[in-house]
């Protein structure tokens, strides 16, 4: 699996997934802890397809966990989400929208960065060949049916006037 690669089109459907169901949140009129429970349920779901880890990890082990993997801006989301989530600080629409907007920069790092692996490979063409790019089920190319049927709901529950 170390040298099969992932097609940067299923990545740009998946982020595009991603971004869809964060645009829905972000648009909602949910109260902002609604919005914080949701953003977590999606990044969770993120995390978990992207790089392989246990949707139960809690943020602060992912901060030591991106750190290690070199990956420090997902480090440093993970830790505005434990700021964010268990500070005991009442949140506001700003503070939720920077983190928003950072999850949105995050997704589209993640992506670009896929792209530029694939990119500056000297012989593109011969890795064609000689590797076969990793067919995943759609299923795990996109915001699980579950994740965002409970987005749904959520925010289709009778919203504060």
């Amino acid at each position: 699996m170390g040298d099969q690669e992932i097609s940067p089109s299923l990545i740009k459907e998946e982020n595009k997934s991603y971004l869809e169901e964060l645009q829905k949140i972000e648009t909602s009129k949910q109260p902002i802890e609604v919005s914080l429970s949701l953003i977590d349920v999606l990044v969770r779901d993120f995390l978990t397809k992207r790089f392989h880890i246990s949707k139960n990890s809690e943020y602060d082990e992912l901060v030591d966990y991106f750190l290690q993997k070199n990956k420090p801006e997902i480090a440093t989301f993970c830790y505005e989400m434990v700021y964010a989530l268990y500070s005991g600080e009442k949140n506001n629409q700003d503070s939720l929208t920077t983190l928003i907007n950072d999850l949105k920069s995050l997704m589209d790092k993640e992506q670009n960065t896929i792209t530029e692996k694939k990119s500056k490979n000297f012989f593109f063409g011969l890795n064609k060949i000689w590797k076969k790019p990793l067919q995943t089920a759609r299923n795990q190319q996109s915001v699980s049916k579950q994740i965002k049927k409970f987005i749904d709901l959520e925010i289709n529950k009778i919203q504060p006037k």
